[in-house]
């Protein structure tokens, strides 16, 4: 069966758990059946699916629309704007390159040698694989952060004109239209398939499972007709203050401004952008809770959120590119790091 959704991935949300116990009637001492309900939390599922060519056509058309309100009111167009920043010279200063080109080299050899250690060609114990993939990590997620300062600088330089304008419009445009979400079913029962998933232990009894959760039924998270109506939709769930829409819009507006700029397409692409999402939320989540001296306690942290990855980390976006371009339901819109994909 083709698929016809780009990725899938879970956001946990309470919900309302129906089941039946039997009890002892007080009257007459009979067994009775007794509905109960309580609220239990589970992962729920939400998804991109996939557009077909007149909605890529809608989306093209809509980016254009957004690009001439942009002109029309005065904002710059890309090319105007670095035209002027090279008359001046360059947004860096050479210094600024040289070690803008030492981050980059230094993340690039840190992912070779992340993906050596994935194979296993040394042929070490898991132990020491696992201490040096953490280490890894850890240089990894500080080079990132430096070179983000560089790019949040030379990306803000472009916020304003008016292909940024229409991209992250075009971005908002594409979650409402992708955006889907696993239908409740009527009996909570079989509803609850992450059992099943978490006992599976044979390979038969997995592979079901994996079928049970294509087959399951999706429904439109913004299912109005027009889109103003798909704005206020959207407005709702964002100022309700409920975590499962906040945490689905975040990873929505992730995964949708990687697909939107050409940075996952494939399955495997978006489970490194996953990958990587979660390893970034390990280490921030760490640095928003508490403060750590010791080192080994951040490699704590990391170890338990990515013990055996599985690929290669997906490889950062050019400066040039960031230049070019700017999660039942989903909040507020977050760009992932290494794009600025602020929804306007």
């Amino acid at each position: 069966m083709k698929k016809n959704w780009l990725h899938t991935f879970s956001v946990n949300r309470d919900v309302d758990y129906t089941y039946e116990v039997t009890e002892k009637s007080k009257r007459n001492g009979k067994d009775i059946k007794v509905k109960k309900t309580e609220q239990k939390s589970r992962p729920v599922l939400v998804r991109l699916k996939k557009p077909g060519r007149k909605l890529f056509d809608e989306g093209e058309l809509y980016y254009g629309v957004k690009l001439s309100e942009g002109i029309k009111a005065g904002l710059l167009t890309r090319a105007l704007l670095a035209k002027r920043y090279q008359n001046d010279g360059g947004s860096m200063s050479e210094p600024e390159k040289e070690r803008y080109s030492e981050l980059y080299l230094k993340l690039f050899e840190k992912e070779n040698e992340l993906q050596r250690l994935q194979v296993n060609l040394e042929k070490i114990s898991d132990d020491e694989k696992k201490d040096k993939i953490t280490d890894l990590l850890i240089e990894m997620s500080d080079l990132r952060r430096d070179l983000q300062d560089f790019e949040t600088s030379q990306s803000a330089l472009f916020d304003q004109t008016a292909e940024t304008r229409a991209k992250n419009k075009t971005i908002m445009w594409w979650i409402l239209q992708l955006a889907q979400v696993e239908k409740k079913s009527e009996d909570d029962k079989d509803y609850y398939w992450y059992h099943k998933e978490k006992e599976a232990k044979t390979d038969e009894e997995k592979e079901a499972v994996a079928k049970e959760k294509e087959n399951l039924e999706f429904v439109d998270l913004f299912p109005q007709e027009t889109l103003e109506e798909k704005m206020d939709a959207y407005d709702s769930m964002e100022d309700s203050g409920d975590e499962f829409y906040q945490e689905a819009l975040r990873k929505l507006a992730y995964f949708t401004s990687y697909w939107y700029s050409g940075q996952a397409d494939s399955k495997e692409d978006f489970q490194r952008v996953e990958e990587f999402l979660n390893t970034e939320d390990s280490v921030t989540e760490l640095g928003e809770t508490e403060e750590v001296d010791d080192e080994e306690d951040v490699e704590e942290v990391v170890d338990e959120a990515k013990e055996e990855p599985k690929e290669e980390a997906k490889e950062e976006p050019s400066a040039e590119d960031k230049n070019s371009e700017q999660s039942d339901e989903a909040e507020v819109i977050v760009e992932p790091e290494k794009e600025e994909t602020q929804i306007s």
